[in-house]
């Protein structure tokens, strides 16, 4: 969750309320030293448009605000550097998705 960035949780879920539809907040994470290195393998590979480097990995955890507690009840945590984390997170919301029974 990023500070002053983009449209609020809380529009997020008031519009999910009022349509009837499931909301989750999807918070994905990984160890410093993964990301570190996602972004070295971007950099060699030189065909990344993104121009944020190691400086704006550093610079993010000031950007970060906690959750609040009307979101953690929507919220779905998972470590994007174990594969298994993803597709176990995808699969359930699949099967939470509207018409399909959990």
């Amino acid at each position: 969750k990023a500070n002053g960035v983009g449209p609020d949780n809380t529009t997020f879920l008031e519009l999910a309320a009022a349509t009837g539809s499931r909301a989750t907040i999807v918070h994905c994470h990984a160890p410093q030293e993964v990301l570190r290195k996602r972004i070295a393998a971007r950099t060699a590979a030189r065909n990344d448009a993104s121009e944020a480097g190691l400086d704006v990995l550093a610079r993010q955890p000031g950007y970060w605000e906690r959750f609040e507690a009307d979101e953690i009840a929507h919220l779905a945590v998972v470590d994007t550097s174990d594969p298994a984390a993803v597709a176990t997170l995808l699969d359930r919301l699949a099967v939470q998705a509207p018409g399909r029974s959990p």
